[in-house]
């Protein structure tokens, strides 16, 4: 424990109360926030894997090329869409109901 840290046994019911609600608060956004980062990365991702999917066309290369490609991206446009099902379901069971 650092000097600085309050001591909890001279917490009232009431004060220890209000800080784990505080602190419960504080996690929930943090959660909030790296759910949130992380689907903007994944969307961010997503519109360039797009991008280079349909972009493919005007291209020169060969159809083996273009099917391998093809396999590749949607591979990955499946992680994508399987991470954010994970996300937001994650998300949504944080969220402690109210009282």
């Amino acid at each position: 424990m650092h000097d600085h840290d309050p001591d909890l046994t001279q917490f009232s019911a009431e004060q220890l109360r209000r800080l784990a609600t505080e602190l419960m608060t504080r996690v929930e956004q943090q959660v909030i926030q790296r759910s949130e980062l992380h689907n903007q990365q994944l969307s961010h991702e997503f519109a360039l894997l797009k991008c280079h999917k349909y972009g493919l066309r005007s291209e020169h290369l060969t159809v083996l090329q273009i099917s391998l490609l093809d396999e590749v991206v949607d591979a990955s446009i499946s992680a994508i869409e399987a991470s954010f099902k994970q996300y937001s379901s994650c998300t949504t069971s944080s969220v402690r109901p109210e009282t």
